[in-house]
Formats: C-alpha cells, sequence, structure tokens
C-alpha cells in the first residue's frame, strides 16, 4: 500500500479522505456468557449479522469518500509482518504481555505474515479447536487506538487488560507502515522497549473515544471510564511543548457503564450542530481548559458555555428529542455517536428514530444506507452533492456490541 498523503486531521468533520476500519472476525464468537464482562461486552451478539451490517457501513464510506479511503487495520498489520524482524519484535512483545508459552511463542513465528496478522487480532488459527491468543473482540472500535491530532498522531494506551493487545498492535503499525511515514508521534511510550512497562502502569488509560479535534487549535478530552486525568495531562503535555494544539480541555463525564466514552454522549456533525445526551451533559459539569501550557487553565462550569466560547453559533440536538423514555434508550444504541463524512453529512444508526426526527426537525434530511447505495448506482444520487445528510444504517448487532458509527472509524487524513 502506498503511503499517500501526510496524516491530517484538524477537526472532526471536515472532509474524511482516510479512514481505518476493522471488520468483525472470528474471535468475536468466543465472546461468552461467562466471559462477557471480562471482554466489555454487555451481550452475545450474532456475528454472521455483525459482519453484514459492518460490511454494509463499509460500503456507504466507500461510496461516498472512494475505495482508496477506507483502509482495513488488519491489512496494514500483515504489510508491517512482511518484515521478519517487525514480526519478531512484536511477537516477543505480545508474548511477553500475555505471559504465552514457548511452544506457542514458536507456533505464532513460523506463521506467515497474513496468517500472523489474522491470529494476533481474532486468536482463532483455522483448524485447532481453541484460540492461541484472548480475542479482541472491541478491535471493530478502531477509534480507540489512536487520535490524529493536525499533523501528529497519538498511539492510545487502553486502560482494560481486554484492549493492551490492540495498543500493542496500533502503536507497531504506527510506528513501522510507511502510511505514518514522517509523522510526528504524541505518545506516552516513545520507543519499542518502553512498551511493556507503559501497558503494565496503571496510571496510563487514554482512548480515543474520548478524544475530539473540535478545530486546529482545540482538543477535547473526555475524563471517563477508559482515560484518566493523568494520562490526559501528560498528552496535554507533550501536545504544548510540540505546539500541536493550543488549547486541551477535560470534561469530565459520569462514571456509568452506559458513558464509557465522551463520544457516546456527545459528537458534532456539521460546523455548529452538536448531538448530545441532554441528562448528563445539558448540567452543571466539571471543566477545565487549558491554554498553551499545564500551567495556565480557565474552569467552565457547562458544556454549552464551552462550545460556544469556540463555536458562538452552535447547536445543541438532543438524542431522543430529550425526552423520557426514548432519550435513554437512544443514548444506550449509540444515538449520540455520529462520524460526520464531511460537513453536514453523517453517518448514524438507524434505530435511533427520536434522534433521527429531531434532526431532520433541524433541518437534516434522512436517508437509509440501502437508499444510498441504490441512488448512487442509478446515478440519481451524487456524493459531492450531499449537504446537511444522516445516513441511517442498520445496526441491531453493532449496537449490542457496545458501540456506533464513530467508535467504528479512525480518521487518518480529513482535509
Amino acid at each position: 500500500m502506498s503511503t499517500g498523503a501526510q496524516l491530517s486531521v484538524g477537526s472532526d468533520i471536515n472532509h474524511l479522505k482516510r479512514v481505518v476500519v476493522h471488520r468483525p472476525d472470528p474471535g468475536i464468537e468466543w465472546v461468552t456468557p461467562s466471559n462477557a464482562e471480562e471482554l466489555l461486552y454487555d451481550d452475545i451478539v450474532f456475528l454472521p449479522q455483525m459482519i453484514d451490517q459492518h460490511q454494509h457501513f463499509v460500503e456507504v464510506l466507500t461510496a461516498v469518500l472512494g475505495a482508496e479511503a477506507v483502509v482495513e487495520f488488519q491489512q496494514l498489520l500483515e504489510e508491517i509482518l512482511n518484515s521478519r524482524e517487525v514480526a519478531q519484535s512484536l511477537i516477543e512483545v505480545v508474548v511477553d504481555y500475555e505471559k504465552l508459552p514457548k511452544s506457542k511463542a514458536n507456533y505464532l513465528k513460523g506463521l506467515p505474515a497474513v496468517s500472523l496478522a489474522a491470529t494476533l487480532i481474532s486468536g482463532i488459527v483455522p483448524g485447532l479447536s481453541k484460540p492461541v491468543l484472548p480475542p479482541l473482540p472491541n478491535h471493530i472500535f478502531t477509534r480507540d487506538i489512536g487520535v490524529t491530532i493536525n499533523h501528529s498522531f497519538l498511539t492510545c494506551i487502553a486502560g482494560k487488560s481486554a484492549r493492551k493487545r490492540e495498543s500493542i498492535l496500533a502503536w507497531f503499525v504506527a510506528h513501522h507502515h510507511p502510511m505514518f511515514s514522517g509523522t510526528d508521534f504524541i505518545d506516552l511510550c516513545e520507543n519499542e522497549d518502553q512498551l511493556l512497562a507503559t501497558l503494565k502502569d496503571t496510571r496510563i488509560a487514554i482512548e480515543g473515544g474520548d478524544v475530539m479535534v473540535i478545530d486546529s487549535k482545540n482538543l477535547f478530552i473526555g475524563s471517563s471510564l477508559r482515560t484518566n486525568p493523568y494520562s490526559i495531562e501528560r498528552v496535554a503535555d507533550i501536545l504544548f511543548k510540540k505546539e500541536v494544539v493550543e488549547r486541551v480541555t477535560i470534561i469530565d463525564i459520569p462514571k456509568h457503564p452506559n458513558c464509557i466514552h465522551l463520544d457516546t454522549l456527545f459528537t458534532q456533525i456539521s460546523t455548529r450542530d452538536f448531538v448530545y445526551y441532554q441528562p448528563h451533559l445539558g448540567g452543571t459539569l466539571d471543566i477545565k481548559q487549558f491554554r498553551g501550557s499545564l500551567e495556565h487553565s480557565v474552569d467552565y462550569d457547562n458544556l454549552n458555555a464551552l462550545v460556544e466560547d469556540i463555536i458562538p453559533v452552535a447547536r445543541f440536538i438532543p438524542c431522543g428529542k430529550g425526552r423520557y423514555p426514548y432519550q435513554e434508550r437512544e443514548q444506550y444504541a449509540s444515538g449520540c455517536n455520529f462520524v460526520a463524512l464531511k460537513n453536514g453529512v453523517a453517518v448514524s444508526y438507524a434505530r435511533n428514530l427520536k434522534t433521527l426526527e429531531a434532526l431532520k426537525a433541524h433541518g437534516y434530511q434522512i436517508i437509509s444506507a440501502g437508499e444510498l447505495l441504490n441512488g448512487i448506482k442509478l446515478g440519481l444520487t451524487k456524493v459531492d452533492k450531499l449537504k446537511s445528510t444522516i445516513i441511517a444504517v442498520r445496526s441491531s448487532e453493532l449496537t449490542r456490541a457496545g458501540g456506533g458509527p464513530h467508535c467504528l472509524t479512525l480518521p487518518l487524513i480529513r482535509d
């Protein structure tokens, strides 16, 4: 795969030009009622339907953005593993972290790159009765493994053990794949030798679902169940020293099981519009904004004041129309979790009907993924003409996995 353009994301709503996804893999079938909580799942998904729904989502991305814009993480991993030196180093870190016996280590070292990439993610080897490694069922949510901030890239470090190996794989891909060549890294782990120690440091936890690039100067980071203030301040310090952004704002969100990340409560879909969960973000909050350094900060007591200080014309559209029980049901089903393909054009889950009604009342047209794809195929829909549009995709199994369209995407380039 060619290196392409330099990484660049100066806003969460600019035209998406390159995005990393990961299709649901066989390891997800090893989520059971007895291990679901450990693997961060609330339910047991039906994998074939989940694959179908994710494929439909990817087809929408491909149709609107172009085939070259959508990149599969497993392919990137396979490409770096074609270097035996990189493969050996990665396997050594995985073996050490997972405490694998020598027999499994030797087995992994003998796999070709294509099989090794699949096994490192799913844990599965075709023909074997048991996984070689624990599965990574959350890896479909590529948002959490890294964040592009202007021309820099942050490789995230998961706090939960079920996602630690994702951080290993992401770190190796970011630091060895030519697609990231020349990138300035904003990392809590500066080199390969520190990776194990960083993973085992219980103070470090930051995931991409909590990090939002509002514009080239402003970064929001949620202090959540998966991202802690210690890690946020360390990242902010690096960002300021490298002059990547001017302001880093910490938004302390409720530590509830249905509020995993900031993007489960709040996402931006246009230059002025945000979808949010009113019960948690509509009142008083603990918000601290660092300006230029950790020594200079300003406090805000609500989200409206914070956002309107940056975007005076901002509109807040409540999930579920701001009405009980719809807002609670739809927030749980990723009703606040949109991914913008460009300014004013975003993808949502079709099941969140009241939220979609609220968006329609604010001037958006709602179109199903099927209608969009059929319209493009017949030449009736021109993707470059789309504006103020929400594309609704089927999501019953994706919802049960615990994430929405924003979670399913890792933007690398936005123009």
